[in-house]
């Protein structure tokens, strides 16, 4: 590696350099600003980079947007000019952000431009490297990722431009590389010739590849994989198979397929309890697609499940009912669309699910008042469920009184009632009570700020709400939005 880095600028960005002494003097002069600290001594960009790195570029372009009266701030016309440029700056697309920060490098003559750059362009935290968005357009990529070492165990590569030839240099320089994140990576064609040896974690969302192609290998890419994501990738039946992914992930823990509209469940019938042995996380968001036979039959197989998320649009009550009963140590149970539970089948999650810790179910519209009281706070106390996190989104029959219930659960602590229409200001304030929460979901509310701020003052762990008009209100980093 040369001791200085060559630039080769695009026509379009012959202006680097003093864009980039620019944006130097302007980091010193806004965060001095902003921060009241002295930055006259900086000599490159890590400290704008790691404002950048804390609060994202969003933040600062809200914050410079929202300061049209500078001068009156008494901050003068100099803080005016370095707002601009930043501004400026956070507007260039990711490829000229990155000659700048190559630029600021080389002309500071750093002792060890290789870390100095890793540590600037590359969010590094321990052993995990953040490459997330990023745009590879020069011509020597290979030398940014021959900066990791075998150091780095979790790469996020979420949303880049990151190609096939990154990732087999990624797999020789990171030889104990355990998780990588290629979500929404649209340039990857396909995982060939790839052999991550220590993988735990792979997460494929929405990406181009060729899904049943990488599952026929996961035995020589991943050898050791616990975790597969596949959301909204190609898939179907006439191509994947469950069968196969078993005999080549042999100790999955958590599978997670969502969003894919050509993919049925009626793969799971091929599956002995001998397959897949370690699973205890399985998400099938998929619609209309999840079979109730189908996962009915994988659950009683397979009952060390703990945690199982799918899309309810085609079970009957009884159905819930049986998968009660097959995996009795669910920590966590997420249904989605599920309009045919009724209250029988909730009974029975509360007595053979004494477990269960996140419960959530979206459009409860067969389920009446009483049951879900008594599924929240059974007749006995020594059944009551040790519920953590609680979602009853759009359970029109919930109203005011039921919310007492919510008293005994005595570790709650994310609460969704959103747009549970009967609930008004009274039942809110009932909310007070249960002093262990820490988050809480309110869209689509008749509820006033005043009930809001009562809530506020009365609960001391509570860090988020979402409004009723969906805006996040933030209790730990002083949002602008506080209604306070």
């Amino acid at each position: 590696m040369p001791n200085k880095l060559t630039l080769n600028f695009p026509s379009h960005t012959q202006n680097t350099k003093n864009q980039a002494e620019e944006l130097a003097k302007s980091a010193k002069i806004f965060l001095g600003r902003m921060f009241k600290e002295d930055f006259s001594e900086i000599q490159n960009i890590s400290k704008i980079e790691s404002i950048y790195r804390s609060y994202s570029p969003n933040f600062l372009i809200n914050f410079l947007d929202n300061l049209t009266y500078t001068t009156s701030w008494g901050w003068g016309a100099d803080f005016t000019a370095a707002r601009e440029n930043l501004r400026q700056f956070y507007q260039l697309d990711s490829s000229h952000q990155l000659e700048i920060f190559f630029y600021l490098v080389d002309q500071n003559n750093l002792d060890d431009p290789s870390k100095k750059l890793l540590t600037q362009l590359v969010h590094i935290d321990g052993n995990e490297a953040d490459l997330s968005r990023a745009s590879f357009h020069r011509e020597d990529r290979s030398d940014l990722f021959n900066f990791l070492d075998k150091s780095i165990q979790k790469i996020n590569l979420a949303y880049s431009d990151v190609l096939t030839g990154d990732l087999s240099t990624i797999s020789r320089r990171c030889p104990d590389l355990q998780e990588l994140n290629l979500m929404k990576c649209s340039a990857l064609i396909n995982l060939q010739n790839l052999k991550f040896p220590e993988l735990k974690e792979l997460n494929l969302a929405s990406t181009g590849i060729n899904i049943s192609s990488v599952v026929k290998t996961l035995s020589t890419l991943a050898p050791k994989l616990e975790t597969l994501i596949l959301s909204d990738t190609y898939l179907k039946d006439s191509s994947f198979s469950f069968k196969t992914l078993a005999e080549q992930a042999p100790h999955l823990k958590t599978l997670v397929i969502s969003s894919n509209q050509e993919l049925s469940t009626k793969g799971l019938n091929d599956l002995t309890a001998q397959d897949l042995p370690q699973l205890r996380v399985l998400y099938l968001n998929q619609r209309e697609n999840v079979s109730a036979k189908d996962l009915l039959f994988f659950s009683s197989t397979h009952p060390q499940l703990t945690h199982l998320s799918f899309s309810a649009t085609n079970f009957k009550d009884k159905d819930f009912s049986q998968l009660a009963h097959s995996c009795k140590g669910l920590e966590e149970l997420k249904l989605w669309d599920c309009k045919n539970i009724q209250g029988d089948s909730l009974k029975e999650f509360a007595l053979n699910c004494p477990k269960l810790k996140i419960f959530s179910a979206t459009h409860l519209e067969q389920v009446k008042e009483e049951e879900v009281i008594n599924f929240l706070n059974p007749p006995k106390p020594s059944q009551a469920l040790p519920l953590e996190s609680l979602s009853l989104m759009g359970a029109k029959h919930l109203t005011d009184s039921s919310l007492s219930a919510l008293e005994a659960l005595k570790n709650l602590k994310h609460l969704s009632l959103a747009f549970c229409e009967n609930i008004s200001n009274k039942g809110i304030a009932s909310l007070k009570q249960i002093k262990t929460l820490e988050e809480l979901d309110l869209r689509g509310l008749d509820i006033s700020i005043e009930a809001i701020n009562e809530l506020k003052r009365n609960l001391p762990n509570l860090k988020k709400i979402i409004l009723p008009d969906d805006t996040l209100l933030s209790m730990e980093t002083n949002d602008p939005g506080n209604t306070s």
